[in-house]
């Protein structure tokens, strides 16, 4: 696939197919996450990678965006681990910026997901459950999840704001 109709086709995947998704596509997508932009090279994001459907269907009870996380074939959950630096927040962009290359990667390969934020939320302990279930350090930030399967749903074209109202040219 091209790389602009990747990311102008790319759309939130929420229902997936019963199908395994083969390992050497995982593979392929945790390296374009690796091969990511970050804050001074950094490289501060680190993946767990979940295929038990147990760990799957308790990562979807972890807040109300996430009930289609039971569904996917495997989630990827990113976390920063560069949590004491002077810029937190460069080094969670960073990680977001690996988290859109493994969505245009995802896509590509004729699969699906649907970032889904954890960090952060009003309520704060949805990022604990998930650093519980998964048994993540305490000092590693846990930033979003990717659910992933074989699309079973069909998106319609993403409406967009009209350019005139996101684009200011030399001035606000």
């Amino acid at each position: 696939m091209e790389t602009i109709d990747c990311i102008k086709t790319r759309r939130s995947i929420r229902k997936y197919k019963d199908k395994v998704v083969p390992e050497g596509i995982i593979n392929e997508i945790i390296e374009c996450g690796q091969r990511a932009p970050s804050a001074h090279n950094t490289q501060p994001w680190a993946f767990v990678i979940v295929r038990e459907k147990e760990k799957l269907e308790k990562l979807s009870k972890t807040h109300q965006w996430a009930p289609f996380v039971k569904d996917a074939q495997l989630c990827i959950v990113l976390c920063c681990t560069k949590t004491e630096s002077v810029n937190k927040s460069a080094m969670h962009m960073s990680v977001a910026c690996a988290a859109q290359n493994m969505l245009l990667a995802i896509h590509n390969f004729g699969l699906g997901s649907c970032w889904t934020y954890i960090h952060n939320l009003e309520d704060t302990s949805v990022e604990q459950k998930v650093r519980d279930i998964l048994e993540i350090p305490k000092n590693v930030d846990v930033i979003c999840m990717l659910p992933i399967g074989y699309p079973n749903q069909v998106r319609s074209e993403k409406e967009i704001k009209n350019r005139r109202e996101v684009v200011h040219d030399g001035k606000w």
